[in-house]
């Protein structure tokens, strides 16, 4: 059973780099990105997810807020 993640990250190319990584690790399924904590909370409080990775520095909502 794969461990199902979201990425969030407020700059692109951090998100972009992210999401490269985890392709060396199977056993992670990157579900979806997005680019900032509220967008990324509507979505954790309708779907299953294991693991969050997330920015700490974001504008309106941190890392550690969410």
């Amino acid at each position: 059973m794969k461990i199902k993640c979201i990425l969030i990250d407020d700059d692109p190319l951090a998100l972009k780099v992210l999401q490269n990584y985890f392709v060396n690790f199977p056993e992670f399924e990157v579900v979806s990105t997005f680019n900032n904590a509220i967008e990324a909370l509507e979505y954790i409080n309708t779907k299953p997810i294991d693991v969050v990775f997330t920015d700490i520095n974001m504008p309106m909502m941190t890392g550690l807020e969410l």
